[in-house]
C-alpha cells in the first residue's frame, strides 16, 4: 500500500491512518462475537503462516475450489500454497493457464465453474462491528460466488479491514480501497484505473446453511 501511495499522485489525500491500521483485540473480539451471533463461523489467526495452514487444512483431497483476485490471499502466502497443492481441482489455476494460452472463453468458463466449487476463497472490502461483510469488484469474479453458488465461502481479512459501522464499511470501500486498486491497475494494466460495478453485502447468516460463510481474520494489516 505504501509503495502504491508514493508512486501515484492521485493518492495524496488517501485516508491511510483511518483505514490501514489493525484494530485492537477488543474490537476484534466484538466483531467476531457479532458475526458468530449471525450464524457465521469465525476463526482468528495470529500470523499469516497460521492462516495459510488453516486454509489449506479446510480443503480435503479431491475437492474443487475457486478463488477471487486478492492481495490479502497473496500476502499471507495462500496463493503460493495452492500452486503446490496437486490433489485438488483448482479452477483459479485452470483459468490462469487458459488465459496464458490466450483462451479467454475457456478461462471465463473455468472461473464460472469456480463460482460453484466446493470452496471459494476471497477477501473483503470491509467488515463492520455491526456484522455486515462488504465486498466489491468490476467483473463479478470476486463476489459472484458469495450469495449462494459456492458450497463453502471462506473470506479472509486482515484486522485492518474492521470498521465500526456499515456506513463506514462503504466509505472504506469507496474512499480507500477503490483508489488503491485503481492505482494498482494503472501500474499493472496501463489504464485509467478500476471502478466498482458490483457490490455484495452479507448482512446476516443463512439459517438454512449455518457456517457456510467462514470468516478468517489474520491479525495485522493485510491487503487494502
Amino acid at each position: 500500500m505504501q509503495s502504491l501511495k508514493s508512486s501515484d499522485k492521485q493518492l495524496k489525500d488517501l485516508p491511510v491512518d483511518k483505514y490501514s491500521k489493525a484494530v485492537s483485540d477488543g474490537d476484534l473480539a466484538k466483531t467476531k462475537a457479532k458475526l458468530e451471533s449471525m450464524g457465521h463461523k469465525v476463526t482468528v489467526c495470529n500470523t499469516a503462516e497460521d492462516a495459510t495452514k488453516l486454509l489449506g487444512s479446510l480443503i480435503p483431497d479431491g475437492a474443487s475450489l475457486g478463488a477471487g483476485a486478492s492481495i490479502t490471499l497473496e500476502e499471507i502466502g495462500f496463493i503460493d500454497y495452492l500452486k503446490n497443492r496437486t490433489n485438488i481441482k483448482n479452477y483459479r489455476s485452470i483459468a490462469n493457464e487458459l488465459q496464458g494460452k490466450n483462451d479467454w472463453p475457456g478461462a471465463a468458463e473455468a472461473r464460472r465453474q469456480g463460482m460453484c466449487a466446493d470452496f471459494f476463497f476471497s477477501s473483503v472490502s470491509a467488515i463492520s462491528q455491526t456484522g455486515e461483510i462488504v465486498g466489491a469488484d468490476l467483473t463479478g469474479t470476486r463476489i459472484g460466488a458469495w450469495a449462494y453458488t459456492a458450497k463453502n465461502l471462506v473470506l479472509v481479512s486482515g484486522t485492518n479491514k474492521i470498521v465500526p459501522t456499515y456506513d463506514e464499511a462503504l466509505k472504506r470501500l469507496h474512499n480507500y480501497q477503490l483508489p488503491l486498486e485503481s492505482a494498482r491497475c494503472r501500474i499493472a494494466y496501463k489504464n485509467e484505473g478500476s471502478q466498482i460495478a458490483n457490490i455484495a453485502v452479507i448482512a446476516t447468516g443463512n439459517p438454512y446453511s449455518k457456517d457456510r460463510v467462514h470468516v478468517v481474520f489474520v491479525k495485522g494489516s493485510y491487503g487494502y
